[in-house]
């Protein structure tokens, strides 16, 4: 597909008259606007230095909506020309649910307007950054998403060539959505492609060095990037400057400890410096990474829902930017991931046994045999064979190749003696323990006390325990992820309840202008009182 035909309304300027005393004269400052075909703006989502996207909200529809404004005497002429009806065309002509959706288009002869889908949760780039990093399994299910993406566009023969955090959106249950399709294109079957775009950052070895290069192992490129900045929560690369970057992209990837080898290995492959060594969607499909489940039993996933979509801002400027922001800074790469791989595991099977969902059996999980000197002493090593010396048991181990016990000096007699006198020994030990315990007061248990006094300890021990458990769970990431959410739910409300009261104030206030209204007719013209009741 060489031609590119974009749908857009034209957006024609519209008289208005201003009062000045009792003249009526119109208003030279008036322009054509979405304003007059029934959007009402409201507050500003991002901004940079060609575009703005704000919310607004369609009377007609009664929805809210994102619109992104285009000045046009900001852009340079080719990207007027070529890049803005390219980006429209192509989200006119796509249709797959991991794509924003393009409602309208408008043209003023000052600026574009691309009405699109509004949504809430924001990009992916500030959901890493607020958790650290995610999960495999959360970065599994995210990775999913995105390459169906990537594989619908590419089966279309286009490829987006600008693939990166800030461009995957998150809808009300946390799917993605890809954006920003400003230097997207069609690409013929084999065509190499030499225009160098993109943010230089995600952006291939290939087109950082101006060559030729195929648009589809460019994305490849990308979506591994984007991969380890999920997992990692930093660039695989220095980003300090072009040429640093250029240089470490030669250089072995180096991974958190948490990062498992079969996603390291899919890493690698995804980020070769050849990209004839990159593996295809289908391949990476393949790997055994990509193979293992999307949630687990005692794993934790942020949804478990399909896609949904959002809007991004337009980056019109291809050429490569080193003085870019990417929302990374460089010492987060020094800091020292602190794994709680441990204290996940034994969780995990804390909750799959306390909810019954395991069929494993604990008690036939098999038991190491100690040795016969541990059996006996509670003491193992040369410490226990001395100490079984010096009670003259002067037993050896028996290895596990049935060799013959060795005969003990004392004989069946003597040997039950010795297992008396330690069994009473350790009981005696356990006694001194008690008494020391319990030295400062007397040994009152919970039959002695009031049922009162007791029913209090009880309740404060659960007391004390329901907060540790509290303490733990704002530390975890599912803690924290339901602290953002809470939060994001309390802005919503608040949104909510001030739009209700501006259009209950709206409401009075027209009412009263009504009333006003009738009124003066009323006063002025006392014969229709009769005809308007």
């Amino acid at each position: 597909m060489e031609a590119y035909e974009p749908k857009i309304v034209k957006l024609e300027d519209k008289t208005t008259l201003n009062t000045k005393g009792e003249l009526w004269k119109p208003n030279k400052n008036s322009q054509a606007s979405l304003e007059h075909e029934g959007y009402e703006f409201r507050g500003t989502i991002t901004s940079s230095k060609f575009s703005k996207i704000k919310t607004a909200h369609f009377k007609k529809e009664n929805i809210d909506v994102a619109v992104k404004i285009i000045k046009k005497y900001k852009l340079p002429k080719d990207v007027l020309e070529k890049f803005v009806p390219r980006e429209i065309a192509i989200l006119q002509g796509v249709q797959h649910h991991g794509i924003v959706e393009l409602l309208a288009a408008y043209e003023s002869p000052c600026c574009f307007y691309l009405v699109m889908e509004l949504l809430p949760r924001g990009d992916l780039l500030e959901f890493v950054s607020n958790l650290g990093c995610l999960t495999e399994p959360d970065a599994r299910r995210f990775f999913h998403q995105l390459l169906d993406i990537v594989a619908y566009l590419h089966k279309e023969n286009i490829c987006h060539r600008d693939i990166k955090l800030e461009n995957l959106m998150l809808d009300c249950c946390f799917n993605l959505k890809l954006t920003d399709f400003g230097i997207a294109r069609y690409m013929k079957n084999s065509e190499k492609l030499c225009t160098a775009c993109g943010s230089y950052v995600y952006t291939a070895p290939e087109v950082m060095n101006g060559e030729e290069y195929d648009g589809a192992k460019a994305d490849i490129w990308s979506m591994g990037v984007c991969l380890y900045a999920m997992l990692c929560g930093k660039l695989p690369f220095r980003n300090d400057d072009v040429d640093i970057l250029r240089q470490s992209m030669r250089d072995r990837l180096h991974f958190h400890r948490h990062v498992s080898k079969a996603c390291r290995y899919l890493l690698r492959k995804m980020l070769s410096y050849d990209p004839e060594n990159r593996p295809s969607i289908h391949e990476i499909r393949k790997t055994d990474w990509m193979c293992k489940p999307i949630k687990n039993v005692g794993e934790s996933s942020v949804s478990s829902l399909s896609v949904a979509a959002v809007t991004s801002d337009l980056h019109p400027n291809v050429m490569i930017d080193p003085n870019a922001e990417h929302g990374f800074s460089c010492n987060q790469k020094d800091k020292r991931f602190k794994s709680t791989k441990v204290s996940d595991i034994l969780h995990c099977v804390t909750e799959n046994h306390s909810s019954g969902t395991s069929k494993v059996d604990l008690k036939a999980i098999p038991t190491l045999k100690p040795a016969s000197v541990a059996a006996i002493t509670g003491v193992a090593g040369p410490i226990g064979r001395k100490i079984s010396q010096q009670m003259g048991l002067n037993i050896d181990t028996a290895t596990e190749k049935k060799d013959p016990p060795v005969k003990s000096g004392l004989g069946k007699a003597g040997f039950s003696r010795a297992m008396k006198s330690l069994k009473t020994f350790k009981r005696a030990t356990t006694v001194i323990r008690a008494t020391r315990r319990f030295k400062r007061g007397p040994l009152n248990t919970i039959l002695k006390i009031s049922q009162e006094e007791a029913m209090a300890k009880i309740m404060d021990q659960n007391h004390k325990q329901v907060e540790h458990e509290t303490k733990e769970l704002h530390r975890c990431t599912s803690g924290k992820l339901a602290a953002h959410l809470k939060e994001v739910r309390h802005e919503e409300n608040l949104s909510k309840k001030k739009s209700l009261q501006e259009m209950e104030q709206a409401k009075q206030e027209h009412e009263e202008k009504t009333s006003r209204l009738r009124q003066t007719v009323l006063h002025l013209m006392p014969n229709l009182k009769d005809k308007l009741q």
